[in-house]
C-alpha cells in the first residue's frame, strides 16, 4: 500500500483495487497456478485482503497513517477481522475465542496426533468453496458468523481423521454452519446417505464414520474417525474450552554474537 500509494497518486483507488481483486482470485503464474486452493489461496490473502484490510484503516482515518502504526502494536486477531475491518476497528470489536479441548489425546486414544491449528473464517470459507456446500451466498452468510475453532489431525496406519470443533457468535449462526456441513459432506461422501436429525448427523462408511453435532452455539466434527473416537463426542464436547483472545504480544528475537557477546 506504502509503494503503490505513493507512485500512483490519485490513480491508487483504482488501480489497487484492480490488483486486489486479482490476488483474491488466487491465481498464480506458472506450475504455482496447478497448486491446490489452499495453497494458492492462503498465500494471497495477505495481499489482496490485507491491503483491503489496510485501505479501510487509512479511510476510516482520514489517511493519517499513525493508524497503521497502530496495528502493527495491537494486531488484528483472526481473519475474520480483516475480511470485515470494523470488527477490529468498530465501536463493538468481534474478538475471536480461542478454542482447547483438554486431553484430546486422550480422547483420540490410539491415535497418533499429526497437527493442530486454527481453521478461521477464511479457510473455513475455502473450505465450503471446495465442496461446493450449497450456494455461493449460503457459503459466504455460513462462514460469517465464526467465533473461534480449532482442529487436530490424526492417524493410525492408513487413516486420517480430524476433531474440528467450532464456536458461533449465536445458535442461529450455529445451526447455520451445521446445515452446510452436512451438505460439504454429503458431496465429500458422494455415495454414503447420512442419518441426520435436528443436532447432529452421523455417515457411515466402510472403513470409518463422520459424525456432525451441534450444542447450542458450537458444531463439533469427527471426521474419518473410527467407531470408538466416533462415539466421544459427549467427551469432546465437555473438554473444550472457549477464551476469549484479545491481545497477543510479538515474538521478539534477539540475535547474540557467539563471537563478540555485547553484539546484538
Amino acid at each position: 500500500a506504502v509503494g503503490w500509494k505513493w507512485g500512483l497518486k490519485d490513480k491508487y483507488g483504482l488501480v489497487i483495487k484492480i490488483m486486489n481483486d486479482s490476488y483474491k482470485t488466487g491465481q498464480l503464474p506458472g506450475k504455482a497456478g496447478a497448486l491446490p486452493a489452499y495453497l494458492r489461496k492462503t498465500l494471497a490473502f495477505s495481499y489482496g485482503y490485507g491491503t483491503d484490510f489496510v485501505n479501510e484503516l487509512l479511510k476510516n482515518a482520514n489517511d493519517d497513517w499513525t493508524a497503521i502504526d497502530k496495528a502493527f502494536a495491537e494486531m488484528p486477531l483472526s481473519t475474520e477481522q480483516i475480511l470485515h475491518p470494523k470488527k477490529y476497528y468498530g465501536a463493538e470489536k468481534d474478538w475471536p475465542r480461542d478454542v482447547t479441548i483438554k486431553d484430546v489425546d486422550k480422547i483420540a486414544d490410539g491415535w497418533k496426533r499429526l497437527a493442530t491449528n486454527v481453521h478461521g473464517e477464511f479457510v473455513l470459507g475455502l473450505l465450503l468453496d471446495e465442496y461446493r456446500a450449497g450456494s455461493k451466498n449460503d457459503r459466504k452468510k455460513a462462514r460469517e458468523g465464526w467465533g473461534g475453532d480449532r482442529y487436530y489431525a490424526y492417524e493410525k496406519g492408513a487413516n486420517v481423521c480430524s476433531i474440528w470443533y467450532t464456536n458461533w457468535d449465536s445458535k442461529d449462526d450455529a445451526v447455520e454452519f451445521f446445515d452446510i456441513a452436512i451438505k460439504l459432506m454429503e458431496n465429500k461422501y458422494k455415495d454414503v446417505t447420512p442419518e441426520k436429525g435436528d443436532t447432529k448427523a452421523t455417515f457411515a462408511f466402510k472403513g470409518g464414520k463422520t459424525v456432525i453435532e451441534r450444542k447450542d452455539a458450537d458444531v463439533l466434527i469427527l471426521d474419518n474417525v473410527d467407531d470408538a473416537l466416533a462415539g466421544k463426542g459427549a467427551d469432546t464436547f465437555g473438554a473444550a474450552t472457549k477464551t476469549e483472545l484479545k491481545k497477543i504480544d510479538r515474538l521478539k528475537m534477539v540475535y547474540h554474537c557467539p563471537k563478540h557477546a555485547e553484539e546484538k
